[in-house]
Parts: structure tokens; C-alpha cells; sequence
């Protein structure tokens, strides 16, 4: 995840969802390669003093279908699929001076499902793929339109299983991830991700209306990168982000949806932090979904 956070200082501003690396982009001067903007969620993402990104993600999704046991132990399969669209700009410096000429925009579109199998009731696992296209389009301050372009791709999975504890609800979660790129120029890099923690939903009480119960729920994760994300910072070494820790908290109505707009269902309303080992990489991201299902 921590590498999901590099690429996504690469990605820029308007970014999506889940987690995977940067790698420092040949030819480009203390930047990072932005073709993993997809996978990561909105937010702030920052490596100290040297780079921050602004992320915007767009989350189109379709479910066809949803995971389920029936009362004769019948399986059935869930399907969903992806339409995720992210919009980013990168800046080298400050916050206040990120229209300058090492300030650029990307946009990145990679579709994919996400299939979720019931092993039993109190285990889920959720294999999915994701493959795509990224691009570059220059300095914000220039007519450049696309510079670069990239192949991304993304594939894992992911499991969560129902602890048998009695106070409100808890799960253990878990997954393995690949995630790579394959630029038209320059070479490609592809790293492996693990992650591993713990989630859990309280109740708090109910809505005003009384319709629906009010839950607040919370999750912490580490997540290790196998390979080494780096971000050059100018004349200086690149900086590797090897893992992270996410520590996240929200509000939410438990299996029934808050509606944006009557038809936009959101899971959750919450905020996520990220910070490395290291301290070197931090993150300030906005949360809607379980980990298990983001």
C-alpha cells in the first residue's frame, strides 16, 4: 500500500482507489511515474518535503450480482464490476505553488471485476483483475496535451473472515496483490503487495428519522511492498517506501447504504490516515468502503 501511496503522489490529483507503487519516471526530473493513479483513493498523499499529490477517485460500479449462502447451504457468487475513472495533478514543491512548470495532469481509466466467494458464512474471499490505460498531459502551464502513456494493470486477493466475538461486529482481513505498468516509453515495473489487519462495526444508536441504525466503524492494516516504490527527489537518492500502516474510522448504517442524490449509495462516510515506518510517507485519505470491498 505504501507503494499505492508513491504512485499516487505520481498520479496526482484527481485520482481513484486501492493500492499499488511508483517508480521514479526515466527522463523526468524529480517526478514520479504517475501510471498507478487508479488504484488509489482520494485523499492528500505526501513524502516528506518533497512531493504531494491531490486524488480524486471516481468509483463507477456496477454489482450484477451479490455473495450469499441460502438456508440449504446453496453458494451463490457475487459479481461486480469496475468503471474507474481518475483525474490527478502532481506538484514538486509546496501546496501553495503547485501550478508551476513540475505541476502536470493525469488521467487514468481501468476497468475490472471484482468477484466475491463465500467459503463459508463467516469467510469471503474476493479475487479480482483490473487492466487498463493511463496518460500524461503535461505541465499546467503549457498547451501539452498526452506526453506519455501506459499500460496499467492490477490483479489480488482478498479475505475476510467474522471473528466470533459477541461485542458488535469484527473481521480479520487480509490480502496479496501485483500491480505493474508498461510504459510506451522507458521501461516497466510491476511490485507485490501484502496486507494484513483488523476491522470492526459498533453501534452507536439510531438516525433521527428511526428508520435505520447508526454505526460507527474502524479499521487499522499493514501492508508491505515486496519490491522498491522509489521517488527521485531531484539531485537527491530516491526515497523507497517499503510498507505502511492505514488506520481509518467512520460513520456508517451497517448493510443498508447512505443515498447521495436518492440513487448513489454510499457505504460509509470516513477518513483514513497513512504513515510509513519510516515516517517519510503520510497520507490524509477520504473512506468509503471496507477495506475488504474498496
Amino acid at each position: 500500500m505504501l507503494r499505492i501511496a508513491s504512485v499516487l503522489l505520481a498520479a496526482a490529483w484527481l485520482g481513484l482507489a486501492p493500492p499499488s507503487a511508483a517508480s521514479a519516471q526515466e527522463g523526468s526530473d524529480g517526478t514520479i511515474h504517475w501510471a498507478f493513479s487508479s488504484f488509489l483513493g482520494t485523499g492528500v498523499y505526501r513524502i516528506t518535503g518533497e512531493r504531494t499529490a491531490f486524488i480524486l477517485h471516481i468509483p463507477g460500479r456496477f454489482t450484477l450480482s451479490r455473495s450469499k449462502i441460502g438456508q440449504d447451504g446453496e453458494r451463490r457468487v457475487g459479481v461486480e464490476v469496475r468503471l474507474p475513472l481518475t483525474l490527478g495533478i502532481m506538484q514538486a514543491d509546496t501546496l501553495g505553488d503547485f501550478i508551476d512548470q513540475e505541476s502536470y495532469g493525469t488521467v487514468a481509466f481501468s476497468p475490472g471485476v471484482e468477484v466475491e466467494i463465500p467459503v463459508t458464512r463467516d469467510w469471503l474471499l474476493r479475487p479480482y483483475v483490473y487492466f487498463g490505460g493511463g496518460w500524461e498531459l503535461g505541465d499546467a502551464d503549457d498547451n501539452t496535451s498526452v506526453v506519455a502513456s501506459a499500460l496499467i494493470y492490477q490483479t489480488g486477493l482478498k479475505s475476510r473472515y467474522h471473528l466470533p466475538i459477541e461485542v458488535g461486529n469484527w473481521g480479520l482481513l487480509g490480502a496479496v496483490q501485483y500491480a505493474g505498468y508498461n510504459p510506451d516509453a522507458g521501461a516497466s515495473s510491476d511490485l507485490l503487495i501484502v496486507m494484513g489487519g483488523l476491522e470492526t462495526r459498533q453501534r452507536l444508536g439510531s438516525l433521527m428519522n428511526g428508520n435505520h441504525a447508526l454505526f460507527i466503524e474502524g479499521h487499522a492494516t499493514y501492508s508491505y511492498v515486496t519490491d522498491l516504490a522509489k521517488l527521485r527527489n531531484g539531485a537527491n537518492p530516491p526515497v523507497g517506501i517499503d510498507d505502511f500502516w492505514e488506520v481509518g474510522l467512520g460513520i456508517s448504517q451497517g448493510v443498508v447504504p447512505f443515498r447521495i442524490l436518492r440513487f448513489i449509495p454510499i457505504e460509509r462516510f470516513g477518513v483514513a490516515f497513512q504513515l510509513s515506518t519510516d515516517t517519510r510517507y503520510r497520507a490524509v485519505k477520504l473512506s468509503f468502503r471496507s477495506p475488504f470491498r474498496r
